[in-house]
């Protein structure tokens, strides 16, 4: 049987409204699209990391205080200095402390906390019955609140019923684009505070952002995908590219870049039977 190969690009990009202010001018039309992660399982493609501060790991920061002491709310929050790592979606290095109970927070070179994990052990009153979702959220929000304004964010909450905890995220959209601008605040069922996560949080403005240009966006994935899964191609009955995230974050403290995360699938046909082998692929738009 001829094999057919098709290649299907689902760009469901989001219909961006003209903002304001644009630190890319939309008539330039061109962009660097560049591999910033991938999970290599499709084994006729060989990725090379394009864009790799975010997978530089952990490094040592001689320049950092090695001991912190801050208020946050009204609570003391001491640690000792281990080491930094600029994260994911992150334009700026955290720097990790242990406190003195054996755990672990980040916080950014102006101490804002960017993350904190108490885990199950954590000391706090607990209440006599398990609370609901709208009281596990009041919690994560007076937290949180404590650190950012949260008029700005989107809040939902999920809930993990096999290990009674709710996770309460907090994100930032510019219309309907998502932002790297987000927040993750784990509570028990109990009331005590789990863990807490952050990437850019405070760090996208929602008044000054960049304009771009949709149909060269899509134009500049798909020749970088076709430039990646060439040889996939001419193994695969079918390759197929969807579920495009788009995310909006920064790379230094005035220029943007989108961030693309698409799942990519490559499917053989055996008569009534497929063989599937799939990979999710990211890419950095600047």
């Amino acid at each position: 049987m001829k094999k057919q190969i098709v290649s299907v690009l689902l760009i469901m990009f989001l219909l961006l409204p003209c903002f304001g202010c644009a630190d890319k001018e939309a008539e330039s039309n061109e962009y660097i699209v560049k591999v910033c992660g991938f999970s290599d399982s499709i084994p006729e493609t060989d990725h090379k990391l394009e864009y790799s501060l975010w997978s530089e790991g952990k490094y040592t920061d001689t320049t950092i205080v090695k001991q912190v002491d801050f208020l946050l709310g009204n609570s003391q929050i001491k640690g000792s200095y281990k080491d930094s790592e600029r994260k994911f979606y992150n334009c700026f290095s955290t720097h990790r402390y242990l406190d003195a109970n054996n755990r672990f927070f980040e916080i950014d070179s102006n101490q804002k906390l960017t993350s904190y994990f108490w885990g199950s052990a954590a000391i706090a009153q607990e209440p006599s019955a398990k609370l609901s979702a709208d009281e596990c959220k009041e919690i994560a929000c007076s937290f949180l609140g404590k650190i950012v304004d949260i008029k700005d964010y989107t809040v939902s909450v999920n809930y993990d019923e096999t290990n009674g905890k709710y996770s309460i995220c907090f994100e930032k959209y510019i219309g309907t684009l998502k932002t790297a601008d987000q927040a993750t605040v784990v509570v028990e069922e109990n009331g005590n505070l789990y863990s807490y996560t952050s990437s850019m949080l405070g760090h996208i403005p929602t008044d000054v952002v960049p304009e771009y240009d949709q149909t060269a966006v899509q134009q500049a994935i798909e020749a970088k995908l076709e430039k990646i899964y060439a040889k996939a191609k001419s193994t695969y009955d079918e390759v197929n590219y969807d579920d495009f995230e788009y995310v909006l974050t920064k790379v230094t403290d005035t220029d943007f870049a989108l961030v693309c995360v698409i799942n990519v699938s490559c499917l053989n046909h055996y008569g009534e039977f497929e063989e599937i082998t799939s990979e999710r692929l990211r890419l950095i738009i600047e």
